[in-house]
């Protein structure tokens, strides 16, 4: 299960379906079928074993669901599989051990730039010119040496403008998250 494996996203996901959430069809009793897709496990460690409990840490690409992970493991012991609980203890550098509750959060020292949660993502600076057709969603030329699937686009200022999608087949950025008004 390491490395880039295929796996067959649950019905109760939110992937869409002609339109509609997967999750919203099979509460109706619809039956789906979903289409697997490639995710990339990077490590999994055994912390222990009880049987019939496993207990492990995933280190995984974005797009994984653990829960099918469970069920995958599990159909390839032979006995079945799921989750019975899930901790999430880290996204990209924030760790669990570093979060703060919310009643005692002191957002002077501890809220951070939005832009600083995002230095996994690559920064494109958008021109002023730009600034208008952008803050309408329009999609905007991508420059020629981006690459990946997301990129985060800032102003000369290095304010956050917008999170946008990097079409690469139509060498456009395709803004999905705008925070600036038009």
């Amino acid at each position: 299960f390491l490395g880039d494996v295929w796996q067959i996203p649950p019905a109760h996901s939110a992937v869409h379906i002609h339109g509609q959430r997967a999750y919203k069809l099979a509460r109706a009793g619809e039956e789906i079928t979903l289409a697997a897709r490639t995710v990339h496990i990077y490590e999994i460690e055994l912390i222990s074993c009880c049987y019939p409990h496993l207990e492990i840490d995933v280190a995984c690409g974005s797009g994984t669901y653990l829960r099918s992970l469970a069920r995958d493991i599990g159909a390839a012991l032979g006995v079945g599989g799921y989750c019975s609980e899930l901790t999430r203890t880290a996204i990209g550098k924030f760790r669990l051990e570093e979060a703060r509750n919310l009643e005692t959060l002191d957002l002077e020292n501890h809220l951070i730039p939005p832009l600083a949660a995002l230095d996994h993502l690559p920064k494109v600076t958008i021109p002023a010119e730009w600034r208008e057709r952008l803050s309408h969603g329009n999609p905007l030329p991508l420059p020629a040496d981006l690459f990946g699937s997301e990129a985060a686009l800032i102003d000369p200022a290095e304010n956050l403008l917008a999170l946008a999608e990097i079409d690469t087949q139509a060498g456009l950025l395709r803004p999905a998250r705008v925070f600036i008004a038009g």
